[in-house]
């Protein structure tokens, strides 16, 4: 400011010599306005500002958002989410009541039986069954909605059959069977040494058998059921089984021989006629597995919102809007079907949220598919990158072009919330599917990778004020046309708009001046820098100045070598300069 001090050192010692030659010593000069008016011109104010590199722009030293992979700038954030519990419960059906019946048995005795010498002629006598079958209703209404269609169930099912003849106790002790066919459930995969079982007709048939006493007692496990083979009839919507068939006694005989009788009986003491109680008892069903349709909705799997609260200043200016070239999301998750093979989908949506508005963004295709693999990993991004994310190099890329606009606003969002929508498995056939088995969860983690590489239609902010300029001289012009000149070499791959406004001592905007700006293309060097403000200017301290950034295409990467570099910075002032002497 020395040729300020000048100017005013000239003027005071000039006017009072200009003076003495024509006041008379006997005046009062008291009044006399001693205030001094000058034109002051393109007066320079000295200025030195360092190169500004986009490392010093962009400070990520303690910041856990902002990277630095190979050179290059990229927002990054990490986390882990799982769903629920995955399992399908048991079916449990009631056993059902089935009443006890009775049915009377008629004595064969043949024609030539003979009268007498009983003990060496006599070999056998028979009693012949008569068919006797009793009707029984499984039936449950809480089946899984997970449960589509079934073909066939494994089960936990004994049947028991148990027949008494009270009229014989005193008759015999011991008796056979022969030619029997019991009436079972059809379709059923069963355990039985008694004889062999026909699951499409349900019939047990044994071809001979002896039991001691007078009752005989049938007991079989059942392992499987072919649901179609044995009628059972499933409905999904009402989650309702039915299982209804019959069970009982179709023919046979019970045969006495001379050795089965109790001591002394004569054979022809034997009740011509006798009565057959049956009893049956079926087991609940528990259905352990099954073979048929399945489905399965995974329920939610919460990620916490991403927080957009720790970005650079560059990026976190007001007017900034910032489109993304190819942002990227990457999952690994397993898959705790895979032993089935079973696949699943989910939609994947980002709402970015600003203080009063939010908007959604989704994947092209709507839904993304987990293999029915063990480990599944994918990127999701507007295109595939050449090069995928530490950690997930053979990941499945997913269509993502939304995700170039999740930050774009006015203003960055405050927070982003990654939602995975309706996972679930879809309608799958599976082959012996355990019910009542906890699978686990889907553990899975996520990046979110963004390599700073803008995309068209963004635009960022950096400002920086230069001030400390005000002193007395300074504090006495009032400035009517103030220049900004500088070379400007810009390496960054963006066109720069700067501008600026001056401030006074209080850090204010120096209001009505007219601000004239100058365009700095991509990759200039050199470049003449001339910023205009004209007004009226007072209490000057420093600039304002604002450099707003929009890039060409898509291959606009910000890297901390990138800088802009402003050399040669001159303020020039012009003005009138007041002041008393």
């Amino acid at each position: 400011m020395k040729s300020l001090n000048f100017i005013k050192v000239g003027v005071m010692l000039a006017v009072p010599f200009v003076l003495s030659g024509c006041i008379d010593d006997d005046y009062d000069l008291s009044d006399i306005d001693g205030t001094v008016e000058l034109q002051v011109k393109d007066l320079t104010i000295p200025m030195n500002i360092d190169e500004i590199k986009l490392s010093n722009i962009i400070d990520i030293e303690g910041n856990e958002q902002i990277k630095e992979i190979d050179g290059e700038y990229a927002f990054i954030e990490e986390g882990n989410f799982q769903s629920d519990g995955i399992s399908i419960p048991f079916v449990e059906i009631a056993a059902p009541e089935i009443e006890p019946t009775v049915t009377e048995l008629d004595l064969n005795i043949p024609e030539n039986f003979p009268l007498s010498d009983v003990e060496t002629s006599v070999t056998e006598l028979h009693y012949t069954v008569e068919t006797s079958v009793s009707p029984f209703t499984y039936e449950t209404h809480s089946v899984s909605d997970y449960i589509m269609s079934m073909d066939k169930i494994g089960t936990e099912l004994e049947v028991k059959m148990n027949f008494e003849i009270a009229d014989l106790k005193e008759f015999v002790k011991t008796f056979s069977v022969r030619n029997f066919e019991l009436q079972l459930p059809k379709g059923l995969n069963l355990s039985t040494d008694e004889g062999v079982y026909n699951p499409s007709t349900g019939v047990l048939a044994i071809n001979e058998g002896e039991h001691s006493g007078y009752s005989l007692e049938f007991v079989m496990k059942v392992s499987e059921i072919d649901i179609k083979a044995a009628g059972i009839k499933y409905d999904h919507d009402t989650h309702t089984i039915i299982f209804s068939d019959y069970v009982g006694i179709h023919s046979g005989e019970i045969v006495i021989a001379q050795k089965d009788l109790v001591a002394g009986i004569n054979p022809l003491l034997l009740p011509k006629t006798i009565e057959l109680h049956s009893e049956y008892d079926l087991s609940k069903i528990l259905v352990k597995t099954f073979t048929g349709d399945v489905k399965y909705t995974l329920g939610a799997m919460d990620i916490a919102p991403i927080a957009i609260n720790n970005l650079p200043d560059i990026l976190a200016q007001d007017e900034t809007n910032i489109t993304l070239a190819n942002p990227q999301i990457y999952l690994s998750l397993n898959n705790p079907l895979a032993d089935y093979k079973l696949y699943a989908q989910s939609g994947l949506a980002i709402t970015s949220q600003w203080s009063d508005l939010s908007k959604t963004e989704t994947l092209d295709n709507e839904v993304f598919t987990i293999a029915g693999t063990p480990m599944n990993v994918f990127c999701m991004s507007p295109y595939a990158p050449s090069k995928y994310y530490v950690g997930y190099e053979n990941a499945e890329h997913v269509p993502f072009s939304g995700l170039a606009d999740v930050l774009s606003g006015d203003g960055l969002p405050v927070s982003l919330k990654v939602t995975l929508d309706n996972p679930n498995v879809p309608v799958q056939h599976v082959e012996d599917f355990q019910l009542g088995k906890d699978f686990g969860q889907i553990q899975g983690k996520y990046t979110f990778y963004t390599p700073l590489e803008l995309g068209v239609n963004s635009k960022i902010v950096y400002s920086s004020i230069e001030d400390g300029w005000n002193d007395e001289d300074v504090d006495a012009i009032t400035i009517k046309v103030m220049d900004v000149t500088a070379s400007v070499t810009n390496n960054l791959p963006l066109d720069i708009e700067i501008t600026g406004y001056p401030i006074d001592v209080n850090g204010n905007q120096i209001n009505n001046v007219v601000v004239e700006g100058v365009s700095v293309e991509a990759n200039a060097t050199d470049h003449p820098l001339a910023i205009r403000i004209t007004g009226e200017i007072t209490h000057l301290d420093g600039i304002y100045f604002k450099a707003v950034a929009e890039p060409k295409d898509n291959n606009s990467m910000l890297k901390p070598s990138e800088y802009i570099h402003l050399k040669d910075l001159k303020v020039k002032i012009s003005g009138n300069y007041i002041n008393e002497l």
